[in-house]
């Protein structure tokens, strides 16, 4: 019987995790007519609320696989509106962050901010 709830509760957070990404996935689609500024404000309250909820556990590991999922999908987004000059070119961490990204793993480090 524990088991089966330990088994359930692995299957909701791998189920929690697919609807995070597919989240991070539909806010940062290609086509849209925005510019990243725009796409980095409205990731932002999903990147808090999902953080908020899973930081009391083990899940710094977790967290910076995330980040670096939401970094690539941002990347990927900035190159389909490039030219040439920045073709090659690709976002750190640090000019993301400036752009006001929030990082999962700031997260664990301060305590819980509500602001969107």
């Amino acid at each position: 019987m524990v088991k089966l709830k330990v088994v359930g509760c692995l299957l909701k957070r791998e189920l929690l995790l697919k609807k995070f990404k597919a989240e991070i996935k539909y806010r940062t689609r290609r086509q849209q007519p925005k510019n990243l500024e725009m796409v980095i404000a409205s990731i932002n309250p999903a990147i808090r609320g999902w953080g908020n909820y899973f930081k009391e556990g083990t899940v710094k590991k977790r967290f910076g696989e995330l980040d670096g999922y939401v970094r690539a999908r941002l990347r990927s987004f900035r190159a389909k509106k490039r030219n040439w000059r920045i073709i090659l070119y690709t976002f750190p961490k640090p000019e993301l962050e400036k752009m006001g990204l929030v990082s999962l793993g700031s997260l664990l480090d301060h305590p819980s901010t509500a602001t969107g």
